[in-house]
């Protein structure tokens, strides 16, 4: 989404475009496609992307932590990922984050502790997001390589309140923003939690950014 993009369009120099940016970086052509939120929504950016002449994917976001040693704000350098029925990709070029792991991709967002404690037993994966699965199958489809970096925006042992869990709606590929906040003007308690996730959220943003110089510098 936008507010992941923006430090990463920062540190890679990139320009603003419709839905996404362009530029080049350390010896690359980079194109950035803001996909949503979503299997559909990630499946349509990243088909875009290889219709564009992209020869290599690399899915970029926030996700929740499922692994109970995982920070917040630390960066998973993705092996592979699980989709909600089994299937599994592998990937086929190593990016570059603070540890390495496996990414569970659901339809609907996780939002409990109790919730990522299922999913983590049932899976054994690392975090857990809604788009990587449908980049890694679009790259397999087009036969382009593709790697993951994920970037845990809440850890395992938290939960997101479910008035918070309610607005983001992959099947409108985007989050309700103005819901949420006339929700949190007659919820006052939602206010704290809002304001540490946005919080939150810009560090993850950062150090995602970080992580995707260092994926692209390796790459050079």
């Amino acid at each position: 989404m936008a507010e992941e993009a923006r430090p990463l369009v920062r540190r890679l120099g990139l320009r603003a475009r419709a839905r996404g940016a362009h530029g080049r970086f350390a010896g690359h052509e980079v194109t950035l496609a803001l996909g949503g939120v979503g299997l559909a929504a990630a499946r349509r950016a990243a088909s875009e992307l290889v219709a564009g002449g992209c020869d290599r994917l690399l899915s970029v976001g926030l996700a929740g932590g499922l692994h109970p040693d995982l920070a917040v704000g630390e960066v998973v350098a993705l092996d592979a990922v699980v989709a909600d029925g089994g299937q599994r990709w592998s990937v086929a070029w190593p990016a570059r984050g603070d540890r390495r792991g496996v990414c569970l991709t659901r339809a609907q967002p996780t939002g409990s502790a109790t919730e990522k404690a299922h999913w983590r037993a049932a899976s054994g994966a690392d975090v857990v997001d809604m788009e990587t699965a449908a980049v890694a199958a679009v790259a397999t489809e087009h036969a382009r390589p593709w790697a993951g970096l994920r970037a845990v925006s809440d850890a395992a042992h938290e939960s997101l309140p479910p008035a918070i869990v309610a607005c983001i709606r992959p099947d409108l590929g985007r989050v309700l923003v103005g819901r949420l906040l006339v929700g949190a003007v007659v919820r006052p308690w939602l206010w704290p939690h809002l304001v540490r996730l946005g919080l939150r959220s810009a560090a993850a943003g950062q150090a995602l950014a970080s992580a995707v110089v260092a994926t692209l510098e390796s790459l050079a």
